[in-house]
């Protein structure tokens, strides 16, 4: 329940990546990942990321449908902290005041 600007709102899950990798067999043919989100309140803002934290929680990636664009991090020093991390824009950006969808 996210109630204040700037909240963050955790989901866990886990997903099998040996599975995923299992190309060439039939039954992983066509085979990937479906997420969906419903925000019902506080919606000015939605970016999803995916962190590693069995790897310790030292990389990310986030997409933001908003600007359409990919964020690839990797903490490379804890400290001083040092982050290493790519830009993409892979979607055009949504229009001012128009919603993604």
């Amino acid at each position: 329940n996210v109630e204040h600007p700037d909240e963050v709102s955790y989901c866990r899950c886990r997903l099998r990546t040996d599975l995923l990798a299992q190309v060439g067999s039939s039954e992983t043919e066509g085979r990937g990942i479906y997420v969906e989100v419903d925000v019902m309140a506080n919606a000015d803002n939605l970016s999803l990321a995916v962190v590693d934290f069995e790897g310790g929680g030292r990389s990310s990636v986030t997409f933001s449908p908003e600007t359409g664009a990919v964020l690839r991090e990797r903490k490379v020093r804890e400290s001083p902290r040092a982050i290493e991390g790519t830009y993409m824009h892979l979607l055009p950006a949504a229009s001012p005041g128009r919603r993604f969808e």
